[in-house]
């Protein structure tokens, strides 16, 4: 362990070294082109020897930009000929389907829940399925209760059970 440890170390020192002269090579070269550009910016005298006084630059003449002409924006996407359950529908029936529609609350799917099964769903019912206790809620489903306790809105416990997981309680 210590083994790979100095030697990571040493890969790091190694990397370290190699990162520095690649600054130091990127330093020079940097350095060298600000010579150049500073040797090409001294005036030249008439025996071809460079002055000693830099020259003074004129600073370049910025021309006004003109503004480019925006474009228009692009007009609104056209309202679509078909709601998207009308497009596959449209589909189905030229593909040969026949479309028929239900009304979802009056098929066999949601039922509204009985008297009976309203009268069994009650806080000792909810108390039961939170606390997990599958003993008490076979005896209490045991003495004449509804099978599938709902409360008002069809909602069973059932799906109290398996939305808190609890897969103790549906064996």
């Amino acid at each position: 362990n210590n083994w790979i440890f100095r030697r990571d170390k040493k890969l790091d020192e190694t990397k370290k070294k190699e990162y520095n002269k690649d600054k130091d090579q990127v330093l020079k070269k940097s350095r060298a082109r600000t010579r150049r550009a500073a040797m090409t910016s001294l005036p030249v005298t008439a025996n071809g020897q460079s002055s000693a006084a830099p020259a003074v630059a004129t600073p370049p003449v910025v021309e006004p930009q003109q503004p480019e002409p925006v474009a228009p924006p692009p007009p609104p996407p056209s309202k679509p000929q078909y709601t998207l359950q009308e497009y596959f529908d449209h589909l189905l029936e030229e593909r040969g389907y026949k479309i028929q529609l239900y009304e979802t609350l009056k098929t066999g799917y949601s039922n509204p829940p009985t008297p009976l099964q309203i009268a069994s769903y009650g806080p000792r019912m909810v108390q039961i399925v939170r606390s997990n206790d599958d003993r008490a809620l076979r005896d209490t489903l045991g003495v004449g209760l509804s099978p599938n306790p709902c409360n008002q809105f069809g909602e069973s416990l059932l799906h109290m059970i398996c939305r808190r997981g609890d897969t103790t309680l549906l064996t």
